[in-house]
């Protein structure tokens, strides 16, 4: 389950932040929900988790256990997206003559 998390975290903040999907993030539909840390976390946090269904465990538990992920993708990717903000904010380049 850590290795999911992970790894959501690291899908999320690639289409958060990452250049690849600048096109996607231009695009109407996703402006909103690709411009979030936490609600692309959330989401792709529940894919993860639903990913993980098994049809012989009990349903409150596989929903449960969704949206514990979910949560907690959306938690880091937020974490993760506030830490580089800072440190893009405080990185200063410096052009030597």
């Amino acid at each position: 389950m850590l290795l999911e998390v992970l790894g959501a975290v690291g899908v999320t903040n690639i289409l958060v932040r990452g250049s690849v999907f600048a096109w996607l993030r231009r695009q109407i539909g996703f402006r909103a929900l690709l411009g979030c840390a936490m609600c692309t976390g959330w989401w792709i946090g529940v894919l993860a988790g639903a990913a993980e269904l098994d049809v012989h465990q009990v349903v409150v538990r596989q929903v449960v256990g969704v949206i514990v992920i979910g949560g907690a993708v959306s938690a880091l990717a937020t974490l993760l997206d506030f830490t580089l903000a800072f440190l893009d904010s405080h990185t200063t380049t410096e052009k030597t003559p």
